[in-house]
């Protein structure tokens, strides 16, 4: 009773404080969480806080310093002496203050209602659950926007932008068009264990990574770009060296790099500074566990002198902005930002400054004065006025739009700033790659290339510290298809429009196909799902084991199919095709048909409409996952690579589980996927396994997976 008693009178308290804003960053969320809760009066102190101070710093906190952090916020001297001695008999340093998101756990050590409301507040906001801390623009008033949308500052949109992305987040609630921008698929598995040259899984098969829409952007885009001495900032952190408006920075140390012409260029520092960008969301994916990484890909794992687990793939491999806006065009660039969202790249990665007349991939203004070069180019063989006139305008329009960017507030060092739209040398135009770097395989291309930290397109590198050749007409925006590669780690890219016709023909009832198995016709399959109708089709046919002369039964749920005993399952020998039941003994010998030597599988059905969508004719060598001949194709042409360039061995792999496919250059001819033979009872046969054993005169028939009913007695086998 006494805490309720107390609840209210700070809640009227509060009331008549009213709410209280930065007048320097806005965080609109952190405000309203605040409303919400009856603490609004601390938002302008809990905002200032958020912007001064970054996770990693506050994890390091002891009491001395929340005791100042509630002093900051503007409690009261007695309740501050109060909380220093509660933060210290209950053990509250940092680390736990950031774990603390829920007010009430305050509560039950005696901190008032509001006071535990802020502290959350900061917690939450310090680990970006609030977004970022946003500069406001002049004239600001500091009170709470009435629009909903994200940041107050960064890229300013036009009027048709705004409406535009009023209408696309409408239309992603009400059809669920845009909702989704596409799907990163694995192929195998996200994470191995290396036991000197094993690999060993971890964690599910094919795992998937939804690209879904954001209740608020947290896109970016390029801004401005600074040259500095490499000693001048000193032993700052990333955001000190930012200027006001910039959200995330990429900070590469160039000392003893070449220059286009062979040049040495001396020791100096670039950072490329990025603000805020309504129209695009971000998503990381790394090997670390860390809230900045949306998909963790862990990648082949192996202990270290130490005793730590280390890998190839970078702790922030890459990022992907995607766009709000149709076509919701996914774009991948290397490299992902850290805790202090900065991408710092040490002299050890390559690097380099492009060549005159090269622009970054990801400078919208530098890449617009090219399309307006190449327009120029274009128009000088003569064309319609009022065309030109048209486009002039639009010129113009782009110009204002892209200076719109604001200025730096203040620099607190020398140095020299260099904006691409305004800089005709492009000494701005620096890119990077990364360590073990990112790479990408188009359909439309046919070819592996390597992605730069700013989105350029290269020829995968020969060497470690050389980038490899430019493609300036290729961009890295994934298309239906594209495979992305961290270190022998593929991912799938699936398009949203694929995504939507697998999931209407997975869908019961769109699949009215009759199934012939001698004398009888079965339908009724219409209301399975599509792998149940795969595997209805299968034992419809009623497989036999050609040794044991039993039936056996293809299960593609995991618990009917451990539910079977072992010889009723369908194992298979990849290396020829031949369908037969476990037995101990054909482990170690030749196929009992044809006599071929090769591994003893389990048949195995993995549906996986993004890899396949087809009804499976053949089974990949050696691993045995069955898949149709069309896609089998495809896969056994594609050479992937199982680690970072330049150490990096191409081969085929089944999609599936990644294990290497058998080549007809490999010992012995192997090819990387036969066609699946099985035994069927005949017409006339009875069911009854019993008496399958027993019938001396039952009549058996090789038949192809693919074939409507029986093939007839003398098949050629």
């Amino acid at each position: 009773e006494d805490r309720k008693a107390r609840g209210k009178e700070e809640e009227a308290s509060s009331s008549r404080h009213g709410w209280s804003s930065s007048e320097r960053f806005s965080m609109p969320e952190l405000e309203a969480w605040l409303g919400e809760n009856g603490a609004a009066r601390y938002g302008g102190a809990a905002i200032e806080a958020c912007a001064r101070v970054q996770r990693h710093e506050v994890e390091n906190y002891g009491v001395g310093e929340l005791a100042g952090l509630c002093r900051e916020l503007g409690f009261e001297e007695e309740w501050c002496e109060r909380y220093s001695k509660l933060f210290e008999e209950n053990a509250l340093d940092g680390w736990v203050f950031l774990e603390i998101v829920d007010w009430e756990d305050y509560g039950e050590i005696g901190v008032r209602r509001d006071h535990a409301v802020a502290l959350c507040a900061v917690a939450k906001g310090v680990k970006g659950d609030f977004g970022y801390a946003v500069p406001r623009s002049e004239g600001d008033s500091g009170k709470p926007a009435a629009r909903e949308r994200g940041p107050e500052r960064g890229v300013r949109l036009t009027e048709d932008e705004e409406r535009g992305l009023r209408e696309a987040d409408a239309l992603a609630d009400e059809t669920g068009e845009g909702a989704v921008y596409g799907q990163l698929v694995v192929l195998g598995y996200k994470e191995y264990r290396v036991e000197g040259s094993t690999w060993h899984p971890v964690g599910p098969r094919n795992e998937k990574f939804e690209l879904r829409r954001r209740k608020h952007a947290n896109g970016i885009r390029r801004a401005h770009c600074y040259l500095r001495g490499a000693t001048e900032d000193g032993p700052k952190s990333a955001a000190q060296k930012r200027s006001a408006e910039a959200s995330h920075s990429v900070t590469m140390s160039v000392a003893g790099s070449r220059s286009a012409d062979g040049k040495v260029t001396a020791a100096q520092r670039v950072t490329v500074e990025y603000v805020p960008d309504a129209r695009e969301d971000m998503f990381q994916l790394g090997r670390m566990i860390v809230p900045q990484n949306d998909f963790v890909v862990r990648g082949p794992l192996h202990l270290d002198s130490g005793g730590v687990l280390c890998g190839p793939v970078s702790r922030y491999a890459c990022r992907l902005s995607c766009s709000r806006l149709a076509p919701y065009q996914c774009t991948l660039y290397a490299a992902g930002f850290n805790q202090e969202r900065d991408i710092f790249l040490s002299e050890m990665a390559p690097k380099w400054q492009l060549a005159p007349g090269e622009v970054a991939a990801d400078d919208p203004v530098g890449q617009e004065r090219l399309r307006r070069e190449r327009r120029a180019r274009r128009g000088r063989g003569g064309g319609d006025d009022a065309a030109d006139r048209d486009r002039a305008d639009d010129d113009d329009d782009d110009r204002r739009r892209d200076r719109d960017l604001a200025e730096p507030a203040t620099t607190k060092a020398p140095r020299r700033r260099l904006d691409s739209a305004d800089d005709a040398s492009n000494l701005a135009q620096w890119d990077a790659l990364t360590t073990f770097g990112v790479r990408i395989w188009k359909p439309e291309i046919g070819a592996w290339r390597e992605v730069s930290v700013h989105g350029g397109v290269h020829e995968p590198r020969q060497r470690p510290d050389l980038a490899g050749k430019r493609y300036p007409d290729e961009d890295s925006v994934l298309t239906n298809g594209t495979i992305v590669d961290l270190a022998g780690i593929q991912l799938l890219f699936e398009s949203a429009a694929s995504m939507r016709a697998h999931e209407r023909a997975a869908k019961p009832g769109l699949d009215r196909r009759e199934l012939s198995t001698g004398d009888a016709k079965l339908d009724g399959l219409d209301h399975l799902s599509a792998p149940n109708r795969i595997v209805a089709r299968f034992n419809a046919r009623r497989p036999q084991c050609p040794v044991q002369l039993h039936t056996i039964r293809l299960e593609y749920d995991d618990d009917k199919r451990k539910a079977l005993a072992e010889d009723r399952r369908p194992f298979i020998f990849p290396n020829c095709g031949h369908v037969h039941a476990f037995a101990e003994e054909l482990k170690h010998m030749p196929c009992p048909l044809c006599r071929t030597r090769g591994p003893f599988v389990e048949l195995k059905l993995e549906w996986e409409p993004a890899i396949c969508d087809d009804e499976p004719e053949v089974v990949f060598n050696p691993c045995g996952h069955i898949i149709s001949e069309r896609v089998a194709r495809k896969w056994a042409s594609l050479a992937l690579p199982d680690n970072a360039p330049p150490n990096a061995r191409y081969r085929p792999i089944c999609p599936f589980c990644a294990k290497p496919l058998k080549t007809p250059e490999s010992r012995g001819g192997d090819q990387p996927y036969n066609r699946i033979l099985f035994q069927s009872q005949g017409p006339d046969e009875d069911d009854d396994d019993d008496d399958a054993h027993n019938n001396d005169d039952a009549c058996s028939y090789t038949t192809d997976l693919t074939a409507d009913g029986p093939a007839p007695k003398d098949q050629d086998k």
